[in-house]
């Protein structure tokens, strides 16, 4: 008895448990030096109204500050961008943005500091397991992976031909409905150039977040680096008020009238070179700093617009949107409205000439209804109820054969014509990274210990 009493102990002088994962002390001992790094000295703590709770942290002491490329910088709390064109007025959408809604104190931190969420290490865990399968998401038209799968429009790889300096959608917020807490769901979009990439929008995502809410996030790749929010420091807040984070309450209804979505815009400063992220009716939450990225920092080469969900692969898949498909019901489905780039010009304009993607079609689909009008703009509708089993992609990708390189100006919309054809294919899928696969393993398979986590910390 002594002797077992004693390897128990000596084990776990070597290794810490996370539930049923199992790290090292090594990992563990890294795990605690990036929580101390992000766990910030607080002016107050404050909680929202959903039970969350986060600290006001001074401006400069918010993780971005800590990389050594913020030297000599320039930022401050009241700073705005300098060339920043923030187009039309929004009408008839409902901003989220209330602080007396999201807070208890009924106005967010004083001005100069900023609100960061508090954590634990086994939240830092989570989101790093889960922000390792976004980081291997970098190209859907390539990359055939089991368990993630997309409903989405984007624009048409072209490589460096076409610069966009910015985009953006109003985004009718759901709460899709998931089977496991390992799935996501999310509606987002993506400003990618090579391996760099900013996404935002909303998810469900229980590793992240520890709940089934709706939560605003951002998700950033760049600078050999890559995370959820500003876990990874590449995102500056000028917002006292608003978190990264939020969680929506309420979510537009499924059917009738949409008065609750979100607008998004994220458009490149003339002046500074920073990527803006703008909300509803024109409030600013911050920027990625342009001295984080190498292709980025100039402009970017793909948009993509849509749903995408996760599961592991003997998990029936969750709902997309609504979960509702555009088939079962156009008005009750998931949809984004005035699809919008920057262009060379840097003007906003409506999308045009999108490229439609459904990697399993039978289970989500997307729907282009293109310019419909002042009001709402390039319209998408996609989503369903998901139910997929299985590590296959049958995947419907659309060929851009001919594109009109004419300009599109947001006043005086042209009709573009472009050929498509379709091609269809199903393969199975091959060299599944080693976090994937432990991750599955963990949700019903045979569990491999010796995961390391070297690479994602």
């Amino acid at each position: 008895m002594g002797l077992k009493y004693m390897i128990l102990v000596l084990f776990l002088c070597f290794v810490s448990i996370f539930g049923d994962r199992i790290l090292s002390k090594e990992e563990d001992l890294e795990l605690e030096q990036e929580l101390q790094r992000l766990t910030k000295p607080a002016v107050e703590t404050i909680q929202t109204t959903y039970g969350d709770t986060y600290d006001y942290v001074d401006f400069y002491r918010q993780p971005a500050f800590d990389d050594p490329l913020m030297k000599n910088h320039s930022f401050h709390p009241q700073m705005k961008p300098i060339s920043y064109h923030g187009g039309r007025k929004s009408k008839n959408f409902t901003s989220y943005f209330r602080p007396e809604k999201i807070w208890m104190n009924g106005k967010g931190c004083p001005v100069g500091t900023v609100p960061i969420k508090k954590i634990t290490k086994h939240d830092l865990f989570r989101a790093k397991l889960a922000s390792e399968i976004y980081a291997s998401n970098l190209n859907p038209q390539t990359t055939e992976r089991p368990g993630v799968h997309f409903a989405v429009l984007h624009t048409p790889r072209l490589g460096a031909k076409v610069k966009y300096y910015g985009a953006g959608m109003h985004n009718k917020v759901c709460n899709p409905k998931l089977n496991h807490d390992s799935q996501y769901s999310s509606s987002q979009l993506k400003l990618q150039n090579g391996y760099e990439s900013i996404i935002f929008g909303w998810t469900v995502h229980p590793r992240v977040f520890g709940d089934s809410k709706t939560h605003f996030f951002i998700y950033t790749y760049a600078n050999n680096k890559h995370c959820f929010n500003d876990h990874c420091g590449l995102f500056i807040k000028t917002r006292p008020d608003i978190s990264l984070d939020w969680a929506y309450d309420p979510v537009s209804p499924t059917c009738g009238p949409l008065v609750r979505s979100q607008e998004l815009l994220v458009q490149k400063d003339e002046a500074s070179g920073n990527w803006v992220l703008k909300l509803t009716h024109g409030e600013i939450l911050g920027m990625w700093p342009s001295r984080f990225f190498t292709g980025l920092a100039s402009f970017a080469t793909y948009v993509e617009w849509g749903g995408e969900v996760y599961s592991p692969s003997h998990i029936a898949s969750p709902e997309m949107g609504t979960g509702i498909s555009p088939a079962q019901n156009g008005n009750c489905c998931g949809l984004c409205l005035n699809l919008k780039l920057v262009n060379e010009d840097k003007k906003i304009v409506h999308a045009m000439s999108l490229v439609k993607y459904e990697d399993v079609n039978k289970y989500y689909q997307v729907e282009d209804r293109g310019y419909t009008g002042e009001n709402v703009g390039h319209v998408m509708a996609y989503g369903s109820k998901g139910g997929y089993i299985g590590n296959y992609h049958q995947c419907t990708t659309k060929k851009l054969n001919v594109v009109s390189a004419d300009e599109i100006v947001e006043d005086d919309i042209e009709e573009h014509v472009v050929e498509m054809s379709e091609d269809v294919k199903e393969e199975d899928v091959s060299g599944t990274e080693q976090m994937l696969l432990y991750i599955n393993a963990l949700d019903g398979g045979t569990r491999d210990n010796t995961f390391n986590l070297k690479g994602i910390l």
